[in-house]
């Protein structure tokens, strides 16, 4: 009754399209790396400066999901590679191991919910109405499961699988991760 009540918390393409029109080179990362990755503000907050860096090299992130440990890998796209590509141009000197930064330096904090504060923000000004940073990933999730392989959405969402096949699959071949980041693409880019 609550989620009926609630509504959907799905953002269309041509809402994600204006926010990214108005991010600058900073969010559009953070942006597209939720989209592509199903990432949430605390994987941009925490996500270290070697691990984007090798996910640019290698052209998929591997970052475990922090809540339930599980390894993720996610290909990414074109889009999202330049636009790290971008924002690492730029990111200020620091001492500081993470990838996404304020411009003083200082690390991007979960406890102050900056990604969120700033993503707000940005959605106000693209005059898309309601909807949150997590928002990104439900849209992930919803466009991702078109592939008809929900073992590889979960498995780019760091979702735990205690099935028995679960429990007994030890790894998932990059194609298939490929389906679902793809079909997202497809939604979003119309291709």
């Amino acid at each position: 009754r609550y989620r009926r009540a609630r509504g959907e918390m799905l953002f269309s393409a041509k809402d994600i399209h204006a926010i990214l029109n108005e991010c600058g080179i900073k969010m559009r990362a953070a942006v597209l790396l939720a989209i592509n990755c199903a990432f949430q503000n605390d994987d941009i907050e925490r996500l270290p400066l070697k691990i984007a860096k090798s996910a640019i090299a290698k052209g998929v992130m591997e970052l475990p999901r922090e809540k339930t440990e599980i390894e993720r890998g996610c290909p990414l796209w074109p889009e999202t590679t330049a636009a790290l590509v971008s924002w690492l141009a730029i990111r200020p000197e620091s001492k500081n191991p993470q990838c996404f930064l304020r411009f003083d330096g200082e690390p991007l904090t979960a406890g102050n919910a900056e990604v969120a504060k700033y993503f707000r923000a940005i959605r106000e000004m693209a005059g898309v109405k309601g909807g949150g940073f997590s928002w990104l990933r439900k849209t992930f999730a919803t466009y991702a499961s078109e592939c008809a392989d929900q073992i590889a959405v979960d498995a780019i969402m760091g979702h735990v699988d205690d099935s028995i096949p679960g429990q007994y699959r030890q790894l998932l071949r990059e194609n298939r991760l490929h389906k679902a980041t793809d079909a997202v693409h497809a939604w979003l880019f119309g291709e």
